[in-house]
């Protein structure tokens, strides 16, 4: 869940369950919004902004093995912008991206998109 504070800044907190819903029905255009507002969170983690506090919150143990408690991502600042439309669709390629390795591709479309508004 996202709260969004005074100061251009949104703050994640838990929710109950910790998992996203789906259905089979029709999406309403509530929920594509936000499907976007998802995706546009995720984005906002791949940005150098989050990435480095994040970093700055990461412990580091022996043998290269590195810790990020829950705590330490409570609090952390995010890029926002009131206009999430087409999030999503950046999402489903940037995500894939870091995933298969290629970081650098999925942080310059995650900066790109929110450049660009």
């Amino acid at each position: 869940m996202l709260n969004a504070g005074p100061s251009n800044r949104v703050h994640l907190v838990s929710d109950t369950g910790g998992h996203l819903g789906s259905s089979n029905t029709r999406k309403t255009n509530k929920e594509a919004r936000s499907r976007d507002a998802k995706a546009a969170c995720t984005l906002s983690l791949l940005t150098s902004y989050s990435r480095s506090q994040l970093a700055a919150r990461t412990r580091n143990y022996a043998a290269g093995m590195k810790k990020l408690e829950p705590s330490g991502i409570t609090g952390i600042s995010l890029p926002v912008r009131a206009d999430v439309q087409g999030a999503y669709d950046v999402y489903q390629s940037a995500v894939p991206s870091f995933i298969d390795g290629d970081a650098e591709f999925a942080l310059a479309m995650a900066h790109e998109w929110f450049a660009t508004r």
